[in-house]
């Protein structure tokens, strides 16, 4: 087996990919293979290519002539501006499936992102993982990650479940939804602030950063989504006052290429001061019409122990399609 290196963009290096992603059992939005077959390769393959041409740092082993191994990793900008600490995210670690010591080739490729992250000063590093690959959530145990969280996967298919066949949720009265505007954006970051305080995501869940920090990452999202980062914003007003907000992402450019084209429920909050009233599935619902007139699917993870959501998503027809754990190492 060949010494792991780094690498850089070269036709021969794409086609020889192509192998390896296709025998992959953990291609990215997998519950699609029965709809888009090879559709999800091709798409897979070409975001590999675009991170070797731009910024992603990728490292591969090899048996022979053929790629057995490959691990990506790429900055988080966004996340470290926000939690005051560099920060990096293992993009894919893939592994052939056909060679016995599939153990060793995990760890060569853990270790030289470890030494890269090192080299380029990153403090934090995430990974995260299928629930079923034992195999990769073993290497980064090893390694000295720690498992953060876990995610259920969501999707509302609008070809099984048409929008006309699901109970539309009732608004209560004195309840409107609209767009959010700029003038709302304060609001909606207390809201992000009090319905997020008690969270139990990877960040409330990290030792190195407390509740402040964690919750402000949460605060900052919301700002981003109203200046560029969503495509919709959506807003609940009761009594006059903004009670929450869920945020909408339309297909890619290059997941619109799909013979399934899957929209994304980025993330969605009510204030606790407005719980049970039926908002967050008001909210869901008309995110759903939004993107319904441009995907076929919509995608929304949630934590595997948020229990009000999964309630809300099952009334809205969606369902749990995969789940994922969230890994991360601190460097300094």
């Amino acid at each position: 087996m060949s010494k792991i290196e780094s690498i850089s963009y070269t036709d021969d290096l794409y086609n020889g990919l192509r192998n390896l992603l296709s025998d992959s059992q953990y291609k990215p939005y997998r519950y699609l293979h029965r709809y888009v077959g090879d559709e999800l390769v091709d798409m897979w393959q070409d975001i590999i290519a675009d991170l070797l041409r731009e910024e992603g740092n990728i490292f591969t082993q090899t048996l022979g002539s053929e790629i057995v191994g490959i691990v990506v990793c790429q900055d988080r900008s966004w996340e470290s501006d926000v939690i005051g600490h560099k920060a990096a995210e293992i993009k894919y670690l893939i592994t052939s499936k056909k060679i016995n010591n599939e153990d060793i080739v995990l760890d060569h490729l853990l270790e030289q992102s470890i030494e890269w992250a090192q080299r380029h000063e990153i403090h934090y590093l995430l990974c995260k993982t299928n629930c079923d690959n034992i195999q990769s959530a073993n290497a980064l145990e090893k390694k000295g990650f720690l498992l953060t969280d876990t995610l259920l996967d969501y999707v509302y298919d609008m070809k099984k479940d048409p929008l006309e066949n699901i109970t539309i949720p009732p608004l209560y009265n004195g309840v409107t939804l609209r767009h959010a505007v700029p003038d709302d954006i304060e609001a909606l970051v207390s809201v992000a602030q009090a319905a997020f305080s008690t969270h139990f995501g990877r960040f409330h869940q990290d030792d190195r950063l407390d509740n402040k920090r964690a919750t402000h990452v949460y605060e900052e999202w919301i700002k981003a989504s109203c200046t560029g980062y969503a495509d919709w914003v959506v807003v609940a007003e009761m009594n006059g006052c903004i009670a929450g907000y869920s945020v909408w992402k339309k297909p890619s450019p290059r997941e619109k290429k799909l013979s399934k084209r899957i929209g994304h429920y980025s993330i969605g909050a009510v204030h606790p001061d407005f719980a049970g009233h039926g908002l967050f599935s008001s909210l869901t619902y008309r995110g759903m019409q939004h993107l319904s007139t441009c995907s076929d699917c919509i995608e929304g993870p949630t934590h595997i122990n948020n229990y009000g959501v999964q309630k809300a998503y099952s009334r809205l027809a969606w369902r749990i399609c995969d789940a994922r754990h969230s890994f991360r190492l601190w460097l300094s």
